[in-house]
């Protein structure tokens, strides 16, 4: 688990961090006013297990990332469905249709974000 506290009577610079951790592991945060926040995941999979506690922002921040994450991998699946029928048209043309919906969930994503 990560406590953030702000530093004795300054605090931290506002902006977007990504903490390294042993193996080459990354997360993201946003640090604004609010400085007193908790995060919790596991490393093995931190971007699906994150469990923010006392910040707006970063709550919102992974929210957005799960988001993303589910709609790549539908995207892919849809993909590899694709390719492995590329002589249906029928059924390519019902894919191309669902990943043009997945599309544009993503850009109502960042610009309802």
């Amino acid at each position: 688990m990560l406590l953030f506290s702000p530093l004795i009577n300054t605090g931290y610079h506002p902006g977007y961090f990504i903490i390294l951790l042993p193996g080459n592991v990354t997360f993201p945060f946003i640090l604004d006013k609010d400085q007193e926040f908790s995060m919790k995941s596991i490393k093995s999979d931190l971007m699906a297990q994150m469990k923010v506690d006392g910040c707006i922002d970063n709550q919102l921040l992974y929210e957005s990332l799960k988001l993303q994450k589910w709609l790549d991998s539908n995207v892919d699946s849809l993909n590899a469905i694709k390719k492995v029928n590329e002589g249906d048209l029928n059924l390519v043309n019902t894919i191309d249709l669902q990943i043009l919906e997945l599309q544009n969930e993503r850009k109502k994503q960042l610009t309802t974000f």
